[in-house]
């Protein structure tokens, strides 16, 4: 009997300590889900990478880009060879995470940037600022590693 209610007590333990460890957006004030609706559900197109200026008015193809899809918390985009998906998580105080990131593994000639470099952009980021028509991931207080704009297509 003791070791049953000892087990109880353990995993009711543990399960709480799981559930609120995680962020949720039900608990954000007003700015930050405001901002949150700023950056899901829309096209973000590649602006500047590594701190160079990435054109892409030329491109025939699709454009680099990449989408967070609110109601699955998954991102997927092209980061110009291959396309990548994964998971993403926004908490409070501009705080996003990337998960679970997985790339098609396409041989690609004369790609306009590193997409390696790029898809550790991903990995690396753990914060985000935005405007509504730009969006720059960043890791720590650094200069940004990749600013994106809303793609108009």
């Amino acid at each position: 009997m003791k070791t049953t209610l000892f087990v109880v007590i353990l995993f009711t333990l543990i399960a709480m300590g799981c559930s609120s460890s995680k962020k949720s957006n039900k608990g954000m004030d007003n700015d930050s889900k405001s901002s949150l609706t700023i950056i899901t559900d829309q096209s973000w197109e590649l602006i500047k990478f590594g701190g160079a200026e990435i054109d892409q008015s030329n491109t025939s193809d699709q454009k680099i880009h990449f989408i967070l899809n609110s109601a699955n918390n998954r991102v997927s985009g092209y980061s110009g060879c291959n396309v990548f998906s994964g998971s993403y998580t926004l908490e409070e105080g501009k705080r996003i995470r990337f998960a679970q990131m997985v790339s098609t593994k396409k041989a690609c000639m004369e790609m306009p940037i590193d997409e390696t470099d790029f898809l550790r952009v991903f990995t690396k980021v753990d914060n985000y600022t935005s405007d509504g028509s730009t969006l720059s991931l960043n890791v720590g207080r650094m200069a940004p590693l990749a600013v994106f704009k809303v793609s108009s297509e």
